[in-house]
């Protein structure tokens, strides 16, 4: 929670502003891209920004997951909530790809 771009982050950021970037492509799964200003982000693994219920596919944000103490679970159906972000042995979003 505590994160900040870094200059790398701000210099994409600036790149795609001045119209030299098309995108960014990042493995990365923190939102400090976005967090620096580029708008077209591909994120390969997902964003621990965005959670979901496994059972009924509400999204939740991440303050409301990090504001529980246990494993989080869905408020509408009791399903566990879990990160948009691709774990071990999971495949990659074909969208993004």
């Amino acid at each position: 929670p505590d994160a900040r771009p870094n200059v790398t982050h701000e210099k994409l950021a600036e790149l795609e502003r001045a119209g030299k970037l098309k995108a960014v492509v990042t493995q990365n799964i923190d939102g400090l891209h976005q967090a620096a200003g580029s708008k077209n982000v591909l994120e390969l693994h997902g964003s621990v920004h965005r959670n979901y219920c496994k059972k009924c596919g509400k999204c939740f944000s991440a303050e409301y997951i990090r504001g529980t103490k246990d494993i989080p679970f869905c408020d509408s159906c009791g399903g566990s909530i879990k990160p948009d972000v691709v774990l071990y042995e999971e495949g990659l979003d074909q969208k993004t790809l």
